[in-house]
């Protein structure tokens, strides 16, 4: 939990450094939430039940980290980290 509410304030550092340290830790969670939902899956597996819905959540997640990750390398941050 720590390092949840740690990681985000490296960015006031200011650094192109810190910011590079961000964005590649959300991408590294990207990462994270697939595995975690293929071990869900493979954990709660009984026969007849649709992941539909935990294949989606944890789509839905990576994608979000993704976008943050993205957001990240978008003009106006690389402006500011320079």
């Amino acid at each position: 939990m720590v390092a949840s509410l740690a990681v985000p304030m490296f960015l006031l550092i200011f650094r192109r450094q810190a910011l590079l340290f961000v964005q590649w830790i959300t991408y590294a969670g990207i990462i994270f939430w697939i595995k975690t939902g293929i071990d869900y899956v493979n954990i709660h597996m009984v026969p007849g039940i649709n992941y539909f819905t935990i294949v989606t959540f944890f789509s839905l997640v990576a994608l979000w980290t993704v976008a943050s990750g993205l957001l990240l390398y978008t003009e106006d941050f690389r402006r500011v980290y320079r």
